[in-house]
């Protein structure tokens, strides 16, 4: 089970790159990217290949050419659906957002400031 986890963990770090370089599906990163990735996080090998057949398997995303991983429509759901899941977890109450100096300028326009 920790391995199948592993793999997902990996699959969902892949993802992370096409979300970090706001990619759009059919959006291509190659291998050097991924090993670069792996080389920082200490990936064995078998959860490189694990969790890139992973996210083939999700249909995430696909191989393209010359070495790449191409971003696929699913894939970029999956990406948004992370965002969101990750938006919920830190506004639970599903509140309206608004930051903290928009609040202040309403508020000293209220006054009169």
């Amino acid at each position: 089970m920790a391995l199948a986890d592993s793999h997902l963990k990996v699959a969902r770090e892949i993802l992370n790159i096409f979300k970090t370089q706001h990619s759009a599906a059919g959006h291509c990163i190659t291998a050097n990217v991924i090993v670069a990735l792996s080389n920082q996080r200490s990936w064995s090998t078998d959860e490189i290949v694990g969790g890139i057949e992973y996210g083939l398997c999700e249909g995430w995303f696909e191989n393209g050419p010359k070495f790449t991983l191409r971003l696929t429509t699913l894939g970029l759901n999956q990406i948004e659906a992370m965002i969101a899941a990750k938006i919920s977890l830190h506004n639970p109450s599903k509140q309206r957002l608004i930051p903290r100096a928009v609040i202040r300028h309403a508020e000293d326009f209220a006054e009169g400031r």
